[in-house]
């Protein structure tokens, strides 16, 4: 499957957290790994031991495959496995997931886009569920949303007496509305950090998606 931009965008928000140290991490849970972009992002800011998983046996050949045609495989292992069956044998600092948040709109006659990005398997209550189980008490969870689907999320994260840490709303140009959103979800209280992006402006990529990408991206047009 194709890289999306707002995957990107949403691996390098959460990346350079990690870099700044707004989030600690050893141990990290990458979620539908799917091409394997999001632990190959983070993998470039940490040292931590990654753990890759997919339902997708096809997906995650692919990630395999891109994981070890990169110089951070040793960083990176990988698992073919349901999240609701995944017992990992220690908790994790941080879990990062771009779950197939689609709900409720036309899907492919392929099964695999559907597991990739529709609403079948789990509902995104239930991700939350697992992934509350799957954090330490300092973990987090970082997780990209349709942003017309913020209001059952924070929703699910009040219910489940979780917190929200960061939000950022991204949106494709600044004549329209917001489209996605990345949140950091903890067990633990604190300040909330809420930034916006817009991608583009008059059809070029804003300074913000620059700065953002720069450190994965030769040329950015």
């Amino acid at each position: 499957m194709k890289v999306c931009t707002d995957s990107c965008i949403f691996g390098a928000w959460v990346s350079k957290m990690i870099e700044k140290k707004s989030i600690h991490v050893s141990k990290i849970l990458d979620v539908g790994t799917g091409t394997g972009l999001l632990s190959l992002m983070i993998a470039q800011k940490t040292n931590a031991q990654i753990e890759a998983i997919d339902i997708d046996q096809n997906s995650l050949d692919q990630a395999i495959s891109n994981f070890k045609s990169s110089k951070w495989n040793h960083f990176i292992t990988t698992h073919f496995v349901d999240l609701k069956n995944f017992e990992p044998p220690y908790k994790f600092d941080l879990v990062i997931c771009n779950p197939p948040f689609f709900k409720g709109e036309i899907v492919s006659p392929k099964n695999d886009k559907n597991l990739a990005k529709h609403e079948s398997e789990l509902s995104l209550k239930d991700f939350f569920i697992l992934m509350k189980e799957l954090i330490n008490e300092n973990g987090k969870i970082a997780i990209l949303i349709p942003f017309n689907r913020a209001n059952e999320c924070y929703q699910i994260i009040r219910e489940l007496e979780l917190n929200i840490t960061s939000i950022l709303k991204i949106s494709q140009t600044e004549k329209h509305d917001f489209f996605r959103m990345a949140l950091v979800v903890s067990k633990n209280e604190g300040p909330i950090l809420e930034e916006s992006l817009i991608i583009k402006f008059n059809g070029t990529y804003t300074p913000g998606i620059h700065e953002l990408l720069k450190d994965y991206y030769l040329h950015l047009d």
